[in-house]
C-alpha cells in the first residue's frame, strides 16, 4: 500500500501544462525547487486517496469533470487498474492525454463530453467501480440529475466534494441531506428531509 502522495513535481507539471498555451515535454520541465504542495491540496488529496484505498487499488475510476486529470493521476499512483475522465472543455482533455503520456501511463482514457447528459453518464458509470466527483455540481444545471444517475448506475464508490453543500443557509439554491443507499456510498436529496 502506497502512503505518499505522486511527487510534488508532478503535481506543479499538471498546473503548468493547464495554465500554460505550450504542451512542455515532462523531460524538458523544470519545478520549482522546493516546492511543496499547498497544504489545504495537500489535506485534500490525502483525506481522498489516503484514507481508504480499495475504493481507489485494483478498481475501474471515472473521474467527471477531470479537468487536467491530476486525480485521474493520482488514482493510477495509487493502483487504479483503469482511469477514464471526462471533462466538457477540450483544452484539459489534451492536456490529460498528453500529461498521461509524458509519464509513460496507461489504461486511461479522456473524452471531452457533457456529464449533464443523463443517458450518456449513465453508460459512462457502466462496468467502473468508483467515481470522482470534486468540484463540479456547482457548475452544473441538474447536479440532482447527475448524483441519481451515479446513485442508479450500480458504482460502488463515490469521493465527492462539492462547494455547494450547505444546510445553514437560509435559501440555498440546492439543498442535500445525506441518505446511505444500497451502493454503499453517501448521496444526496434535492428538498428530501432524511432523519
Amino acid at each position: 500500500m502506497l502512503n505518499q502522495l505522486p511527487k510534488s513535481e508532478i503535481y506543479q507539471y499538471f498546473s503548468y501544462l493547464g495554465h500554460n498555451d505550450n504542451l512542455v515535454a515532462y523531460c524538458d520541465y523544470i519545478p520549482l525547487p522546493d516546492w511543496k504542495y499547498p497544504s489545504i491540496d495537500q489535506k485534500k488529496l490525502e483525506k481522498m486517496f489516503l484514507t481508504d484505498q480499495s475504493y481507489i487499488q485494483n478498481q475501474h475510476v471515472l473521474d467527471l469533470g477531470c479537468h487536467t486529470g491530476f486525480f485521474s493521476y493520482c488514482a493510477k499512483h495509487f493502483g487504479a487498474k483503469t482511469v477514464h475522465g471526462v471533462n466538457i472543455r477540450e483544452k484539459p482533455i489534451d492536456v490529460a492525454n498528453y500529461a498521461f503520456n509524458q509519464l509513460s501511463q496507461t489504461d486511461f482514457y479522456f473524452e471531452c463530453a457533457d456529464i449533464e447528459n443523463i443517458n450518456f453518464l449513465s453508460q459512462l458509470c457502466q462496468n467502473k467501480d468508483t467515481v470522482l466527483l470534486t468540484l463540479v455540481l456547482e457548475h452544473l444545471k441538474n447536479p440532482y440529475g447527475v448524483l441519481e444517475a451515479i446513485t442508479n448506475s450500480g458504482v460502488q464508490n463515490l469521493i465527492f466534494e462539492s462547494a455547494v453543500f450547505s444546510t445553514e443557509v437560509a435559501n440555498p439554491l440546492l439543498k442535500y441531506y445525506p441518505q446511505t443507499t444500497n451502493s454503499m456510498f453517501t448521496v444526496y436529496n434535492k428538498g428530501l428531509d432524511i432523519g
